[in-house]
């Protein structure tokens, strides 16, 4: 669906017959699951195993990146500051995902959701008679073909790219970015070590899903 070509960033969905639509004589596809991938953090919600949580956490990329709003819907931050909105459909077992770019994805990502250059008529998944239209053929050069490259697959997990440590991101806390807004920048603590080692958990605390750094 989504890859930045500069960073090991990518969201794989994987489609299923549509539970709202299932007589239907077309019979519509829907989604089901998505994984989004950032180093080798891999985050899935699959609505039909079913599965939520961290299939893997080797980097602490998406530390304290992951937001849960109610029941339903799951809000991503990648670190290059693309957003990432999944919502779950309170009719039929389906996803909604929204991807917001940041800056650093102009014109360097690909996929179903375009290369985010300016120019949509460019955008490879479209008719070319209709810019509005998808068509079967167009979003088939994007399909997943091997398990090595499929992160709902585990034999995945070998080929991820580590996020490289020159690229860490730190955090900063609520009042840290008030202190910045109002200027005090004197007053800002960043929390940040590169000497960390990054655990894994399921779980939620004031709606946040989290990956854990622990000083190694």
């Amino acid at each position: 669906m989504y890859r930045n070509t500069r960073y090991p960033l990518e969201v794989q969905i994987r489609l299923g017959k549509c539970a709202t639509w299932a007589t239907d004589s077309n019979k519509p596809f829907c989604v089901v699951a998505v994984a989004i991938a950032a180093g080798r953090d891999v985050f899935i919600i699959d609505i039909e195993t079913p599965e939520i949580g961290f299939r893997l956490c080797e980097d602490g990329i998406l530390h304290r990146k992951i937001r849960k709003f109610g029941e339903k819907t799951y809000e991503i931050h990648l670190p290059i500051g693309t957003k990432i909105r999944i919502e779950k459909r309170s009719v039929g077992d389906q996803l909604d995902i929204d991807i917001n770019s940041s800056y650093p994805d102009k014109k360097q990502c690909e996929g179903i959701c375009g290369n985010f250059d300016g120019d949509s008529l460019n955008d490879a998944f479209l008719s070319t008679t209709d810019p509005f239209s998808v068509t079967e053929q167009s979003l088939a050069i994007w399909r997943v073909t091997t398990k090595s490259a499929n992160f709902f697959n585990r034999e995945s997990e070998n080929s991820l790219s580590p996020w490289e440590n020159t690229l860490k991101f730190c955090d900063c806390d609520e009042k840290n970015i008030d202190h910045a807004l109002a200027g005090n920048i004197a007053d800002t603590i960043i929390h940040c070590n590169p000497e960390t080692r990054s655990t894994c958990f399921e779980g939620s605390q004031g709606g946040l899903l989290r990956c854990d750094l622990e000083f190694a």
